[in-house]
Formats: structure tokens, sequence, C-alpha cells
């Protein structure tokens, strides 16, 4: 099966009462193809499509799963002839679901993922980490069909808080980042999804910055 999915978004920054910003477009494109247990991914944006001979943007990646558990992979980005390499597991230890990411970039010899465990159906735990590092930690609980998921980057001292709810097809969310001062608002409803940022603490609001996304995906 093959499949391409194409995501649009344009960005407005420092938008004012009478509207006037400075935007910015882009354009992503993505050509899957599945083939037993592997997967070949090719990725490419505007600017490739503008100078195709630069190869700017341009990723592949090939994907082999193992077992229902185990994933493997690697990338290649063309333009920087730089690789990684990582693997993915989800399964259960000690009748909990836990899910390990993990992956090696041959360029700056890093290792870098994240360890999530589940604790029930409305409590998960998840930690990133680099170089063997917990960089941050973040817990997701639901109630009444609310999601709250407090987080702290541990390299940054800055927590954070998100606030997540469903209703029909949309998908309404906010984030406040204490250390940054810092407010976000996003809504979401396939194909689109529309977000808006301002620096929100005891200096007032200021101008927002405004993303509106479009994504789409066709089976061939």
């Amino acid at each position: 099966m093959t499949t391409l999915t194409v995501k649009a978004s344009n960005a407005f920054a420092a938008v004012g009462k009478d509207l006037a910003s400075q935007s910015q477009g882009a354009s992503l494109f993505t050509v899957k193809h599945k083939q037993g247990d592997v997967t070949a991914t090719l990725e490419f944006n505007d600017k490739t499509v503008n100078d195709p001979a630069s190869l700017t943007g341009v990723n592949a990646k090939v994907a082999y799963r193992v077992n229902s558990d185990l994933s493997v992979d690697a990338a290649f980005e063309l333009a920087a002839k730089k690789y990684n390499v990582g693997g993915e597991y989800k399964g259960e230890v000690a009748d909990r679901k836990v899910t390990l990411e993990a992956r090696f970039a041959e360029k700056d010899k890093t290792v870098s993922g994240e360890a999530s465990v589940a604790i029930d159906s409305n409590n998960k735990a998840t930690l990133t980490f680099s170089n063997l590092e917990v960089t941050s930690a973040k817990y997701s609980f639901s109630n009444n069909g609310i999601t709250y998921e407090p987080s702290y980057c541990l390299k940054r001292q800055a927590p954070s808080l998100t606030v997540s709810k469903k209703e029909g097809k949309a998908t309404y969310k906010a984030t406040y980042t204490v250390k940054d001062e810092k407010a976000t608002v996003e809504w979401s409803q396939n194909p689109w999804k529309v977000s808006a940022s301002a620096s929100a603490g005891q200096k007032g609001l200021g101008k927002p910055s405004v993303t509106a996304t479009w994504e789409k995906t066709y089976d061939f």
C-alpha cells in the first residue's frame, strides 16, 4: 500500500488588532510504501520542489517490523549526508503497557529517546532522555473527558501544563509554560489545525503568533 500525505502551514507573527502581520508558508510531502513488514518513507518539502538538485529537505527512511512488539529503522538526510538509526518497542512489563523509543544520530554521536508507562487507561508517565540523561518528565491523566499533562523540562528547569478536551470530531488544547510565561491554545479537526501562542505574564498578554495547518493523506 502506498500513501501520500500533504501538509501545508502558514504562520502569522505578532498579529495585532489591525490583523497585519508577517506570514510565512511551508509545505511538506510524505510518501510511504508498505510491503509486508517493511515500510519505506520519502519526505520532501516546497524547497525541494523549487530546487530539486539541492536535495534540501529530502529524507529517506526504511522501517522493519521485527514482530508485533518491536520495529527498527534507519533514516538518511540526503542534503546533510547524515543518518540515524533507531527502534521502538511496544509491549507489557509487569502487566503495564510500556513504550520505548531510542535513536542514535551518527553525526553528533548522541542517543536520544522516550520511555512511557501506562499506569492504567487514564494515567501515563513519560520520560525523554539524551545520552542516558533524563531531559524531561511528563504525567498524563484524564478525568471527566479532560486530559491534564503536567511536565517538567530538567535542562531548562521549566514546568508547563497542557489541558485538552475532545468534543465530537474537534480537539481543544491549551498549554502554559511557566518559565517563558507563554500560553498556547489550539483547535484541531481533521484536516485542519489552528494554534495561537503569546506571552502571558506580569506584563500582560502580548501579540499572538498564529499558525494554520492543513494535512491530508491519500491512499493509492
